[in-house]
C-alpha cells in the first residue's frame, strides 16, 4: 500500500499556526518514531536541532502516553514542558488507534 503525502499542505497548516500566536518562533511536526514531517520557523536566525528536537519531542510524548495507558488515565491530550525562557507543546494529531 503506497500513501502519497502533500507537504505543501502541512506547511500550509504550520503557517496558520506559528501566525495565531505571537510567541511562537518554530512549529514542528513529526510522527510517532522521530521523523520530521514538516516544519516552519518565524525566525530564521533562530538557529535550532529542528529534526533532534522533534525526535525528542516525539519520545518524550509517547513515554507520557505510555505513562497515562499504564495508569488507565485515557488518551493523552498534551505534554507541556516549561522553561523559563518560553514552552515545548507537544501534541497528537491525527488517528489514536495504535494496537501496541
Amino acid at each position: 500500500m503506497s500513501i502519497s503525502i502533500d507537504t505543501k499542505s502541512f506547511d500550509n497548516i504550520l503557517s496558520k499556526i506559528i501566525k495565531s500566536e505571537s510567541g511562537i518562533k518554530k512549529v514542528i511536526l513529526v510522527d510517532r518514531t522521530g521523523l520530521t514531517i514538516a516544519s516552519v520557523s518565524k525566525f530564521s536566525y533562530f538557529p535550532a536541532d529542528v529534526d533532534g528536537i522533534g525526535a525528542i519531542a516525539s519520545a518524550v510524548f509517547c513515554a507520557s502516553e505510555e505513562q497515562g495507558k499504564n495508569l488507565e488515565l485515557g488518551n493523552l491530550e498534551i505534554v507541556t514542558s516549561e522553561f523559563g525562557g518560553g514552552k515545548i507543546f507537544a501534541s497528537s494529531c491525527g488517528p489514536m488507534n495504535w494496537s501496541n
